[in-house]
């Protein structure tokens, strides 16, 4: 059922805006990151690599260009969930440098490409420059936000994670500390005062 909607989809993207259009390619990409969020990675590195092909055609030489960046980043994304962290990695790095040329600032986007490739990098083994890229998308995130949320305590369990891998036992233990009061203020048994803040 979920392949049948999937090629009507196409075929009306396709057939109402061309199979090069960069809807249509935005569309596919994002296909595929639905197959990678529910486990499907085969499918998922299939359906990318389809919109990575066609968006080289068509966006690659008006690059830096935002939909390009999405479709190269779904790809990179495919790949590292298939096991080929170190064949993504290139990509993150050209998806990170788009991306500021883009935004013209360090971005949410900016960050969120900061740690795309640290932890690529990570999973290569190049922990020095993937520990760089996670410190560097912490410390932004800090400056971008004045409140504990989401993204700090995934950005600072990402860190202490790269840290243990390089084996700063202290480092990680000091970030998964971090990341524990983060966590507090949201936890259930917190008295309703605390939830709030």
């Amino acid at each position: 059922r979920a392949r049948e909607l999937e090629r009507s989809g196409l075929e009306l993207a396709e057939r109402h805006l061309g199979a090069d259009h960069e809807q249509t390619l935005r569309t596919v990409g994002l296909l595929s990151s639905t197959y990678g969020r529910f486990g499907q990675h085969q499918r998922q590195l299939e359906v990318a690599q389809q919109a990575y092909a066609r968006a080289q055609q068509v966006l690659a030489p008006r690059r830096p260009d935002l939909t390009l960046t999405h479709v190269e980043r779904w790809y990179a994304e495919a790949l590292r969930d298939n096991g080929r962290p170190g064949d993504a990695t290139a990509i993150f790095r050209r998806v990170l440098e788009d991306q500021r040329a883009l935004d013209g600032a360090d971005t949410q986007r900016v960050r969120t490409e900061m740690v795309q490739l640290g932890v690529a990098l990570g999973e290569t083994g190049q922990l020095e420059e993937a520990l760089k890229h996670l410190r560097d998308a912490v410390a932004l995130e800090a400056r971008q936000n004045n409140a504990d949320n989401e993204d700090r305590r995934s950005l600072v369990a990402a860190l202490a994670g790269a840290l243990g891998y390089a084996r700063r036992a202290e480092e990680a233990q000091a970030q998964y500390d971090n990341m524990r009061l983060l966590v507090r203020p949201l936890s259930v048994d917190a008295p309703l005062s605390q939830v709030g803040r």
